[in-house]
């Protein structure tokens, strides 16, 4: 989203009928309140597993449906299907990040878990600033639709390294419940 985000209110004000800063920040806050809401009930879904199986399966289908948003964006020309968009995009992030989180978290370094999150993230947020730049002077330059497509493309790469974890099937099986128990805290013997 990064490549799009800085500049997705041009879009939607100068491309969409309907289309206004006001229905940029409609869109964003349809996309937050979709994704608070069915976060929750996944988060929960995925716990009810002793291994990680479900956390990859609802990465997985979250990632195919975030594939499909910025090719769909290419077809909308009013704000209604921009904001079913941004419904879609909400219900595929809720998807991927609960599961995503608990996989990251758990095959992590144990007691260097907070290190390895540092470097996602600063990876991520890294990306992000070349993407953001990236994505504005591709748009000027040629166009919203090429930068619709990039993001399709950089979304279905995303989607190729999450299957790639399907070859280790076993540690998905029980990875989780082994990484569990490394991360429970041990008792302190008795004096």
């Amino acid at each position: 989203m990064a490549l799009i985000g800085p500049i997705i209110a041009v879009f939607i004000a100068e491309d969409l009928v309907g289309g206004s800063v006001a229905a940029a920040g409609f869109a964003a806050t349809i996309y937050m309140v979709v994704k608070a809401l069915v976060q929750i009930p996944i988060g929960r879904y995925t716990d009810g597993d002793s291994g990680c199986m479900r956390e990859y399966g609802v990465t997985v289908v979250g990632r195919s449906l975030l594939v499909a948003v910025p090719f769909l964006y290419l077809t909308i020309d009013h704000v209604y299907g921009l904001y079913a968009l941004q419904a879609l995009v909400g219900i595929g992030a809720a998807l991927v990040y609960p599961g995503w989180m608990v996989l990251f978290t758990r095959f992590a370094d144990h007691q260097q878990e907070g290190r390895e999150w540092s470097w996602f993230n600063t990876l991520v947020t890294l990306g992000g600033a070349v993407a953001a730049s990236l994505g504005g002077w591709s748009a000027e330059r040629y166009g919203f639709g090429v930068v619709f497509i990039a993001w399709g493309v950089l979304e279905a790469i995303s989607l190729a390294t999450t299957l790639l974890l399907s070859h280790h099937r076993a540690d998905l099986a029980t990875g989780c419940a082994t990484a569990r128990r490394k991360h429970i805290v041990h008792e302190v013997p008795r004096a």
